[in-house]
């Protein structure tokens, strides 16, 4: 797999969260689908770093993030596309 030294690791984690974020902060200014779309690339990016950190230094606790996020999230849509459902009843 990748082999980072823990500071190039903290850096490469640093910028993909601050992009996250970054995306969501634009999302928040103007909803636009283009921007949906990349903040979804960006925050599923972020997850997926958090899980190759984890297996690469032996952290299990960011592989359990990782996955606990992107699980927790495909939960969450899933529930609120069947209160979507509901409300349109």
């Amino acid at each position: 797999m990748v082999s980072l030294d823990i500071s190039t690791w903290s850096l490469v984690i640093f910028v993909a969260q601050a992009l996250s974020l970054l995306t969501v902060l634009f999302l928040m200014a103007k909803p636009f689908i283009k921007t949906i779309l990349i903040t979804i690339i960006f925050w599923i990016t972020s997850q997926i770093l958090f899980i190759v950190y984890g297996y690469d230094t032996g952290q299990i606790g960011f592989v359990i993030l990782g996955l606990f996020n992107l699980i927790a999230s495909i939960i969450a849509a899933f529930a609120q596309v069947g209160q979507d459902d509901e409300e349109e009843e």
